[in-house]
């Protein structure tokens, strides 16, 4: 890896973070969200419940470790500025390394100010922060995937939106009221939020070895995207 490319990547993907329109409404959509929350259930002075709190840590993960790195590389791969900047796989792996370090930061900031706003930043303690880090990890791998593999941004959209909705929403399902016994239900019971809803509830290691696999799955899967996407520089 190349010090100085990382850091070029990060400088200029600082300068989206604050010109770029997308990544602005993506940036804000938690904390909108923990707003959205939060003001019924301090009306009401109830805590807010469990569900909304961990659909609202999924947005987070969703929208800004995976949305932003698959629409920053989309939009790359559709104007051909990744084969301006990249000519090597090395110099490839570069620019990952640098951009996921600044979405990994994004991440952690954006979880701590929705928590603020939602009122619940007392919910993290160490077990939910080592869940919450292996998760952001996975959600980042899959933005990366589908971010190397994406030719136009309007491609990207869809990847962007079906991974929010079935990993970063999952516990939206809990309002269908379906039995535990449905298949969706027993499905989403091994997506990495309801891991993190599992350690919250104090379930053991089993959730952390759920996560670790997918985490394992979703770098091979990237080491995959690197080499395909490596053929065209």
């Amino acid at each position: 890896m190349n010090l100085f490319k990382i850091r070029a990547t990060i400088y200029r993907d600082i300068r989206e973070y604050f010109t770029n329109y997308a990544v602005i409404t993506i940036l804000l959509m938690p904390p909108i969200m923990a707003l959205m929350y939060s003001t019924p259930a301090r009306n009401i002075e109830v805590n807010l419940p469990e569900e909304m709190l961990f659909i609202l840590l999924g947005t987070v993960l969703a929208s800004v470790a995976t949305n932003i790195p698959l629409m920053l590389y989309a939009e790359e791969n559709e104007h051909g500025l990744l084969r301006m900047v990249t000519h090597t796989v090395p110099d490839l792996i570069s620019s990952i390394s640098g951009r996921s370090i600044l979405v990994l930061l994004m991440t952690a900031v954006n979880t701590i100010v929705s928590l603020l706003i939602a009122g619940q930043l007392a919910v993290l303690n160490w077990p939910l922060i080592v869940g919450l880090s292996i998760a952001a990890l996975i959600f980042l791998n899959l933005g990366l995937i589908a971010g190397l593999l994406a030719k136009l941004q309007s491609t990207s959209t869809v990847y962007g939106v079906v991974i929010l909705f079935l990993l970063g929403m999952t516990p939206i399902i809990e309002t269908f009221f379906l039995d535990q016994g449905h298949p969706l239900m027993q499905l989403a019971k091994w997506t990495p939020v309801y891991q993190l809803m599992a350690i919250h509830n104090n379930a053991g290691i089993m959730p952390y070895v759920i996560m670790l696999i997918w985490l394992a799955l979703s770098v091979f899967a990237v080491y995959l995207s690197v080499l395909k996407r490596g053929k065209t520089l």
